[in-house]
């Protein structure tokens, strides 16, 4: 860990060490790099920035704003400033601060795509559906992302306008390779429409789903060995910023357990997509990575309230492993569901009721459940003295 001398150590000094202790993970030195720097006198605004950002990737809101507002009154010009600003206010449920923001950066930048992208979400959460969907296609023109066609669509579904809707997600299928949100909304916008037996056909759960207990891989004895190792190196893993429950990426660098079990996970994916016949017709199915980017993490969880359905846009292929599973969970002690995980067709996104069918699978430890990223799913709630340790993982394809 760096310890700054802030007086003997210039401010490109402290700085360069703040952030290569950011770089490398060690958090609490780039902390006390960086709040040592916040003392002395920065020389331009990007250092200003630089300070906001990484405050924000340490989950510290309020030094990240003072520093991305003193950026801002050194270069109130600079449209990246303004941009970085609303994703900070966007992320800390600043919406109409965020909304201030990011039009800052178009008054100054009209085709700026992060502000545009990011204005469309932030406007559908602020029930300004007609202005969300305008900003949604202004940047998709610029750039047809898997991001910015998630914000576009997502807006079309909280609006109701499943017509509308479904256009865009046919053209984000044609447009984007792997396009996650596309087929997620595109469920929800033919039940909309009614369409129940084309619903029920591209949302299939039980055809998609794959469970399968593992076996240990090389240099552990045992599944029991492995989940004792996984379940440390967990518990000893940074977490993410504004997320006391689960670990930064376990896969970026994998060490310890995570060597052996991410070519596990590897293997996996290749199985479950060779469990498919090539004649399959499902859509989905028609898109099989040959590569992928994995990212993974340690969720540590006491319990668990309410959690909300999600479904893991950036990625194709997702997964859970259970390493640690409590009674309270195994045995269904105050309900038979208890910290199960469930999977739904669809989601309920405008004030429509929908009626949507759903499937739960017991944890259990050595359980590995791959799953099409598209598909909804949640923990359900549960309390325990013991901890349950879990690690998920999605791949992202590399490549066309």
């Amino acid at each position: 860990m760096s310890e700054p001398t802030t007086e003997t150590d210039d401010l490109k000094t402290v700085l360069a060490r703040a952030r290569a202790d950011h770089d490398a993970g060690r958090f609490a030195g780039a902390i006390s790099g960086f709040e040592a720097v916040v003392g002395m006198t920065p020389v331009s605004a990007a250092d200003h920035l630089d300070i906001g950002l990484a405050y924000k990737n340490l989950g510290q809101g309020t030094p990240a704003l003072a520093a991305m507002n003193e950026a801002a009154r050194l270069d109130p010009e600079n449209p990246d400033v303004d941009c970085e600003l609303g994703i900070l206010h966007q992320i800390t449920g600043r919406y109409d601060d965020a909304v201030t923001a990011y039009n800052r950066v178009l008054d100054k930048e009209q085709d700026h795509f992060k502000a545009l992208s990011g204005l469309c979400w932030v406007l559908r959460r602020l029930d300004r559906f007609d202005e969300a969907i305008e900003a949604g296609h202004r940047a998709v023109g610029l750039q047809p992302s898997l991001e910015a066609y998630h914000h576009l669509l997502h807006a079309y579904l909280a609006k109701d306008d499943c017509a509308g809707g479904l256009v865009a997600c046919d053209e984000g299928l044609r447009d984007v390779p792997y396009n996650t949100s596309a087929l997620t909304f595109k469920i929800a916008a033919l039940e909309g429409l009614g369409r129940h037996d084309e619903y029920v056909a591209l949302a299939d759960i039980e055809h998609l789903l794959w469970p399968v207990e593992i076996e240990a891989p090389a240099g552990f004895d045992s599944v029991e060995q492995l989940n004792d190792a996984l379940a440390e190196h967990v518990l000893e893993f940074p977490l993410r910023p504004f997320d006391p429950t689960q670990t930064r990426n376990l896969s970026a660098d994998p060490s310890g357990p995570m060597i052996a079990f991410t070519e596990l996970i590897d293997d996996a994916i290749r199985a479950y997509l060779d469990s498919f016949p090539d004649t399959d017709p499902h859509p989905y199915l028609a898109q099989r990575p040959v590569d992928w980017e994995l990212d993974s993490w340690g969720t540590r969880l006491y319990g668990m309230e309410e959690q909300e359905y999600h479904f893991h846009q950036h990625a194709w292929i997702s997964g859970v492993y259970y390493a640690r599973v409590p009674d309270a969970v195994r045995t269904g002690a105050a309900r038979n569901d208890d910290g199960h995980i469930e999977f739904c067709r669809t989601l309920q996104y405008s004030n429509r009721p929908v009626m949507t069918e759903t499937a739960v699978i017991q944890p259990e430890t050595g359980l590995l459940i791959l799953f099409p990223s598209f598909l909804y799913h949640r923990v359900l709630p549960f309390q325990s003295p013991d901890i349950r340790i879990s690690i998920a993982f999605n791949a992202a394809p590399i490549g066309g």
